[in-house]
């Protein structure tokens, strides 16, 4: 996966969208300006750049806060670089502190910092009045797969909202791939699936529209869910449970 080059170029697209509209709202994040989203990201890459030089996870205060002004944007530019230095010096399959148990490597940092950063470019791209650039559809197949996999994560299946009662099944066809999750109080299972396979619900479009409805954002065509509304419901829970 490229997820170097997408981290490099969904970085300076955000940057840019920010730049051109730093106190206009952010229509997906409500009660932030665009100047709150280079703030996030910059403070999330300097949060990971810590975790990679610690070796463990940070406490509060051992990674810096963004500073509440116009400087934030050059502020931005150096944690990002610091950030791709220091992957850039290990190895992927290093070891990394991260939060998910069963991935443990520098890898995973990649794929989460090119992925946070390409659905907060579209944040500020909505924020400054531009249409969001689509992605890749590598970049979104693998985004929709992250994102469905957090979703399973022990710490949103504890959550009552998560709860299926149950079990069903969501067929998320993005694109060219096409997954199938089957939930249970239980647990979670995702394995790729053929394109109409049979399931309890559906989620169907484009890979870059599919990635961005199982975030929440807007999608430049429209994306289908259909079936068993119950299920969908408990998939969307789990969704932003798993974003969150």
């Amino acid at each position: 996966m490229r997820y170097r080059d997408w981290l490099l170029d969904d970085a300076t697209r955000l940057r840019s969208a920010a730049r051109d509209a730093p106190r206009q709202p952010v229509p997906t994040c409500p009660g932030w300006v665009g100047r709150d989203l280079v703030d996030h990201v910059g403070e999330v890459y300097a949060h990971k750049t810590a975790v990679l030089r610690l070796g463990r996870r940070p406490a509060e205060g051992e990674w810096p806060w963004a500073p509440d002004d116009d400087t934030v944007f050059a502020w931005f530019d150096a944690r990002l670089a610091e950030l791709v230095d220091e992957l850039d010096s290990r190895a992927s399959m290093d070891p990394a502190w991260t939060f998910a148990a069963d991935n443990q490597t520098v890898g995973f940092w990649w794929r989460r910092m090119a992925h946070e950063t390409a659905i907060h470019r579209v944040d500020a791209e909505l924020t400054a009045g531009r249409a969001p650039w689509p992605h890749e559809d590598e970049q979104a197949v693998d985004g929709v797969d992250e994102l469905v996999g957090f979703a399973g994560e022990q710490s949103v299946l504890s959550a009552p909202d998560a709860r299926c009662g149950v079990a069903g099944s969501v067929l998320v066809s993005a694109g060219d791939s096409a997954l199938l999750v089957t939930m249970s109080d239980a647990g979670q299972l995702v394995a790729p699936s053929a394109h109409g396979a049979a399931a309890d619900a559906a989620v169907v479009g484009s890979a870059s529209d599919v990635f961005r409805s199982l975030w929440d954002r807007p999608t430049d065509s429209a994306v289908e869910w259909t079936g068993d509304p119950h299920v969908l419901q408990r998939f969307r829970a789990r969704l932003a449970l798993g974003a969150a």
